[in-house]
């Protein structure tokens, strides 16, 4: 035979080497496989019929495997095989003592290959001859052994083969319950939320009991060992630990929070929130009171929450995503309410005191570093939660020089603000020239008093035509006393360029324009909270004021810090530990060019220096992207007014580069100009003067260094808002 398929050692192998007697090759070692043999032989012992000199090298043959001589074989007794004639099979052997005869050879050699079809040696190593020369063959020991160690590992496998299955089978009814009772429970909680905006604060308590109840229950199917085992499988077991995380965190929001919030309102005055331009004042109380005793709660849910990391299921990523940027609101919302609580009634003008806050609309298309020249005012009163709101005035202006004097302008703000002359004293449009908005907010809320005898003013309020966009997609739109309508599509376009196409030769009428829309728009939405979606006001307003479009001032001091809290004071950074850059711009042009201006801040990666500091690569990019066409045509109210201007259509901006609170700028280089160094409030500061053609960019790129307090934070890079994203259309993006 030849070509027989065997296993040796390690490795298995084809062979075309010649078997030799039994089948076997010559080459020591080696388990034959094959197929098992139907044959009813016993697994314990073999016994086959062959004379023991029949095969070479087995242990009864002298010499190690080689053939017997004749007087050997005599020795023995053992006599030589005699072949067959030609042609004629099944030869037998000489009978042996006892008469029996031995089998036909080929009957011997179908026996061994039975034998071998076992994967057991022949006639190796422990077999011996019986008394009739027969060789008997047992299994070494530890050989049934194996084989039943061998059957049990299989059904082992079997077994957790088995459970896995079912428990696989399990976790999948349990994950459908799961996703069951979250309908249940998103329900409820859409049901609160609008309870809590309609006033109906009577029921609140069984909805919040019941949403509570299902977040248990939940809870309770993701705690069992069905899930903590799924948490250990490769690859989506994170997923698993991520639902988990969240589930336990909302159970923890809706048993710490969301029950004693409604438990609180219940308690308070039932109506809405807000009706007929007044404040629920005891529903707001108890809104935010019980919000800022639940704080510790919330923050804790949040830490967990944004400390999940990454998953592989799609749909888990989606809502690990929507639960970071939900939990991080509410932490916000928490923490304000921590610091705006024991001030809120106050803010209000509860026991009969009114209240006065300025509101000031900025024009981006004279930029300021703050957002734009304060072009219109008007003051809104609170007493007892009722609002009121006063119309809308046109810049102040201060001339007598003993009430100018009531204004002290700072060397520093000299040097970077006033390149020609005082100007922050006596109008309001340039209060904003300095990035520091409380000092801005103070000034423009002096030249207001000095100009309505005395009138005391409680806090400053600075928007944009970009923000008042945001609000009228909220609270619908408004007709400028043009006739001009105006809504949350066309807002800032309307009033940053159109309006100084439409009456190029008349600046009564363009004022008349900016300030109408800014008074209908606060009346507008005063006049209809009663029925307005709070929830979409809060998005318009967290929208305006994460890009510096909403800010705020409170002339008291605890109030500030409740502003502060809330992250919209536009205050320069005073604390190391929570490091901030500037990258703002004034206009010197006095002109409405910055309609047309892109600037673009961009922060690369940080990398760690000596002694703990680290370091931000920043590029920042100016460009003036006026038309050729635009800058043939432009309106003379629009066009550069400074002497020293080289075109109508040219840009004349100072940029300003702030490092944080104990950091530094270095390596600074420009595309075009120079900047020199100065300070501010303790800050470092480089500026410089930048002028722009149509279609001309500016590059600046330089190094900020945040010191060590703050090296464990990312550096927060604050920017002048400007009329961009109104000129491309992306501020009409609905919310």
């Amino acid at each position: 035979m030849s070509g027989r398929h065997f296993k040796g050692g390690d490795a298995e192998r084809n062979t075309d080497r010649p078997l030799g007697a039994g089948g076997q090759t010559d080459t020591p070692g080696q388990s034959f496989a094959g197929n098992r043999s139907p044959m009813g032989a016993s697994m314990d012992t073999f016994e086959f019929t062959a004379a023991a000199s029949a095969r070479p090298g087995s242990s009864s043959t002298p010499g190690g495997g080689r053939p017997l001589t004749p007087d050997q074989r005599a020795a023995q007794g053992v006599s030589r095989p005699v072949p067959p004639a030609s042609g004629v099979s099944g030869r037998r052997r000489p009978p042996q003592a006892g008469g029996t005869p031995l089998p036909p050879l080929d009957q011997q050699q179908t026996e061994k290959a039975e034998f071998f079809d076992f994967n057991l040696p022949y006639g190796e190593g422990d077999a011996s001859v019986n008394d009739e020369g027969l060789v008997r063959h047992r299994h070494r020991r530890g050989e049934k052994r194996r084989r039943n160690v061998g059957v049990i590992v299989g059904v082992v496998i079997a077994v957790l083969v088995v459970a896995l299955g079912a428990g696989g089978f399990a976790l999948f009814n349990s994950a459908r319950s799961v996703k069951s009772q979250a309908k249940e429970a998103i329900a409820l909680a859409s049901s609160v939320k609008d309870k809590v905006v309609s006033g109906d604060f009577t029921t609140l308590p069984a909805d919040a009991k019941s949403l509570d109840e299902i977040c248990s229950s939940i809870q309770g199917e993701v705690s069992s060992p069905l899930w903590t085992v799924a948490a250990f499988v490769p690859v989506i077991g994170g997923d698993i630990s991520a639902a988990r995380t969240m589930v336990d965190a909302l159970t923890d929001v809706s048993s710490g929070g969301v029950l004693p919030i409604s438990e609180s309102l219940a308690a308070a005055t039932p109506g809405k929130l807000f009706h007929d331009s007044a404040v629920n004042m005891s529903a707001l109380e108890a809104l935010v009171g019980s919000l800022s005793d639940a704080a510790p709660v919330f923050i804790e849910a949040n830490e967990r929450i944004q400390a999940i990391g990454d998953t592989h299921i799609e749909q888990v990523t989606e809502l690990v995503e929507t639960a970071k940027g939900g939990f991080a609101a509410l932490d916000g919302a928490a923490r304000t309410s921590e610091k705006i609580a024991p001030v809120l009634p106050q803010m209000l003008g509860a026991g009969g005191a009114t209240r006065n806050y300025l509101i000031t609309a900025e024009n981006n298309a004279e930029i300021r570093t703050q957002g734009g020249f304060a072009g219109s005012a008007g003051v809104l009163s609170v007493t007892d939660g009722v609002i009121s709101l006063g119309d809308f005035e046109g810049v102040q202006h201060v001339a007598d020089p003993d009430l100018r004097a009531q204004i002290t302008i700072s060397d520093e703000e000299m040097n970077l603000f006033q390149p020609y002359e005082p100007t922050m004293d006596f109008t309001s449009g340039d209060s904003y020239f300095t990035p520091d908005f409380p000092r801005g907010a103070w000034l423009a809320a002096k030249l207001w008093s000095l100009n309505h005898d005395d009138m005391q003013i409680d806090g400053v309020v600075a928007v944009d035509p970009t923000f008042l966009q945001y609000i009228l997609q909220v609270a619908g739109g408004v007709t400028a006393i043009d006739g001009t309508e105006v809504d949350g599509t066309n807002a800032a376009q309307a009033l940053l360029s159109q309006v100084y196409w439409n009456y190029p030769a008349d600046n009564d009428m363009q004022d008349a324009v900016f300030a109408s829309v800014a008074d209908a728009a606060f009346d507008k939405l005063l006049g209809g909270l009663d029925d307005i979606d709070i929830a979409k006001l809060a998005s318009a307003v967290s929208r305006g004021a994460s890009e510096g479009r909403l800010l705020m001032w409170m002339a008291n001091e605890q109030e500030e810090d409740a502003i502060d809290a809330a992250g919209i004071t536009g205050a320069l950074p005073t604390d190391a530990s929570d490091p901030q850059t500037g990258v703002y711009v004034n206009n010197y042009s006095y002109s409405k060019l910055d309609w047309y201006l892109n600037l673009d801040a961009m922060k690369g990666s940080s990398f760690k220096n000596a002694g703990g500091t680290v370091s931000y690569n920043m590029t920042v990019t100016m460009k003036n992207d006026m038309s050729l066409e635009d800058a043939e045509n432009l309106p003379a109210y629009v066009q550069a007014h400074n002497g020293g201007a080289d075109s109508p259509a040219q840009q004349m901006l100072r940029l300003y580069l702030y490092a944080p609170m104990g950091g530094s700028i270095s390596d600074v280089t420009c595309s075009s100009g120079q900047l020199t160094e100065a300070s501010h409030n303790g800050l470092q500061v480089l500026f410089g003067d930048m002028r722009l053609m149509p279609q001309e960019e500016i590059t600046v790129t330089y190094t900020v260094t945040v010191p060590a307090e703050g090296a464990d934070k990312d550096l927060e890079v604050r920017v002048t808002p400007t009329a961009e994203a109104a000129r491309t259309g992306e501020a009409a993006e609905q919310l």
